[in-house]
């Protein structure tokens, strides 16, 4: 891939904020937002100009870019925090080659809600790296889960925009309430529980596990999680 040149990515930061500016703020015109949707997708534009992120040779890179700064804005604006809240750990280790030209961001370490655990939220996927990193042979498989599971979810967010966040929150509070009444019957393990009805059987993380291959997850509760009786006989792979 062509070296990027000081001047090409100045010329880029500033086109795709403007580009990107311009779509949030003729979105924002519609819905009477137009001063921050225009600054949200903006400010995505002038950090994804600066590293480069989108594959303008690829219709999919277009495609990304368009929805980041319009109907997936919500994701893009949580993404946006994200990007702060890396400043405020020690090695968020932002991975510019793998960054580069792929439509996301990647970040090796950085926030996360448990420690092995990958976050992905608008076009950012953080600690991508968990507690193996992405180098070596161990990083390799890792890698290839972050390709198919946290790709995914990036891949939700754009093609779903505001329902994605909706639906997954919503479902969360379902799972809350499932988890409480299976632990109402089997009288043991009630984070486990609420994990894996709140979060495993999330039929995002659903879709997203069995992309990979890996149903069900090592850390679900058999007794709940989806397809207990046929998975028991096959196991997912661990990562």
């Amino acid at each position: 891939m062509k070296e990027r040149t000081s001047a090409g990515i100045v010329i880029e930061t500033l086109a795709v904020a403007f580009a990107g500016g311009a779509l949030g703020l003729a979105l924002g015109s519609l819905i009477g937002a137009a001063g921050l949707l225009g600054v949200l997708a903006a400010a995505n534009g002038a950090i994804t100009g600066r590293t480069g992120v989108y594959d303008w040779r690829r219709l999919n890179g277009w495609v990304a870019f368009v929805a980041d700064s319009t109907w997936a804005l919500i994701g893009t604006a949580i993404a946006l925090v994200l990007h702060i809240a890396q400043l405020f750990y020690r090695s968020p280790r932002y991975r510019f080659d793998l960054s580069l030209r792929a439509n996301l961001h990647i970040y090796e370490g950085g926030f996360s809600m448990k420690p092995a655990y990958a976050f992905s939220t608008g076009n950012v996927v953080s600690n991508a790296g968990g507690n193996t990193g992405l180098d070596g042979d161990r990083g390799k498989r890792r890698w290839t889960f972050i390709q198919n599971h946290e790709f995914l979810h990036v891949f939700q967010n754009r093609v779903f925009g505001p329902a994605f966040q909706l639906a997954y929150v919503g479902w969360m509070l379902v799972g809350l309430l499932w988890g409480l009444v299976a632990w109402a019957r089997y009288r043991r393990g009630l984070g486990r529980l609420i994990e894996t009805a709140a979060y495993f059987n999330n039929p995002f993380e659903y879709w997203a596990y069995r992309r990979d291959d890996y149903w069900p997850p090592k850390d679900a509760d058999a007794r709940i999680v989806w397809g207990a009786r046929r998975v028991a006989r096959s196991p997912g792979r661990k990562v």
